[in-house]
């Protein structure tokens, strides 16, 4: 595989790597290709969102209590009015609502960051934005936000 021997010269001068972890909701060609990948690289691949529906991956996402806020939206598919919308129940509900929109986002239809979890000693608390249109997206432009050490 092509990818595979133009990583190998990196995985033999870098430090030790077990394993590769993927970070979205890939589909079975793309897990069966990273597969592949690790496989030739002798290294496990990790994948521990696939195979779960996107409705309940954001549910635990919910559930475990992490925070977060759309930063960013397909303008043709979702508008203005979902930024800054927190990711919760009701966005769930409202977003389940709309047709061919994944409700986590895995096709593009939205992007977020995260601002509290149970993991972080701070939350970020925004408290100026802009809404912007730019190149058929838009966008939540930060322009004031804080850092808040958590007290629990």
């Amino acid at each position: 595989m092509v990818i595979g021997k133009q990583i190998l010269p990196l995985r033999l001068s870098a430090p030790p790597l077990n394993f590769r972890g993927g970070r979205f909701l890939p589909t079975e060609q793309q897990r069966e290709w990273a597969d592949k990948v690790c496989t030739d690289l002798k290294i496990q691949s990790i994948e521990p969102l696939c195979g779960r529906g996107s409705e309940e991956i954001l549910l635990d996402f919910i559930d475990s209590g992490f925070k977060a806020a759309v930063v960013a939206t397909q303008a043709n598919l979702l508008d203005e009015k979902w930024l800054g919308r927190k990711l919760d129940r009701s966005f769930l509900k409202d977003i389940k609502d709309l047709k061919n929109i994944d409700v986590c986002g895995e096709n593009g239809e939205y992007h977020t960051l995260v601002i509290n979890g149970p993991i972080f000693k701070k939350r970020i608390d925004i408290s100026k934005t802009e809404k912007v249109l730019r190149d058929g997206y838009w966008f939540l432009d930060i322009q004031e936000y804080n850092l808040i050490v958590k007290n629990d």
